[in-house]
């Protein structure tokens, strides 16, 4: 699989892509799609505070910008929430040891991105497609306006680590 973890035989880093594929008038258009089909149950200026497991599922515990807390029941709970947030967060129900470990110890990563716009896409004049992975000083780029009409041209630089800290001091 191009998605295998598994790394006896190398590292494969660019995997199975669909990056070539773009949405006319920009991704905005997914999200904005998605909220229209439940705008009516989204309630914004409400923290999670506690999810207590249930025997019909789970509930919810959000405290409002009136002070009150607001419960909300669910079968089920698709959680994006960090694990930096989630552990202000009460858990009342069962998770194995090791996602209670990931909650309590796991931080973010350190990323940045440098955008770059040229009149030309100087890259393509040699037959390259711009895609760039090194461990030196610049890590990995790509060419941001792929497909897109025009002579005009944008890069994207995205470094890691320290390097991606650096890049934010300018």
């Amino acid at each position: 699989s191009p998605y295998s973890t598994n790394t006896a035989t190398g590292i494969n880093i660019l995997g199975s892509s669909e990056e070539r594929c773009k949405i006319e008038s920009g991704n905005p258009l997914i999200t904005d799609a998605l909220y229209a089909q439940v705008n009516s149950n989204v309630k914004l200026e409400h923290k999670l505070i506690k999810i207590k497991q249930t025997k019909a599922g789970y509930t919810m515990y959000f405290s409002n910008t009136n002070g009150t807390t607001v419960p909300v029941d669910a079968d089920i709970i698709i959680s994006a929430i960090p694990f930096t947030l989630l552990r202000d967060v009460t858990l009342d129900i069962a998770l194995p040891d090791w996602k209670i470990n990931a909650i309590n110890n796991l931080g973010y990563g350190t990323n940045s991105k440098l955008l770059l716009g040229f009149n030309n896409r100087t890259w393509r004049n040699y037959q390259h497609s711009g895609y760039v992975f090194t461990n030196g000083a610049l890590q990995t780029g790509w060419d941001n306006s792929w497909l897109q009409p025009g002579k005009a041209g944008g890069y994207t630089i995205y470094q890691g680590g320290n390097k991606g800290l650096a890049l934010g001091g300018g």
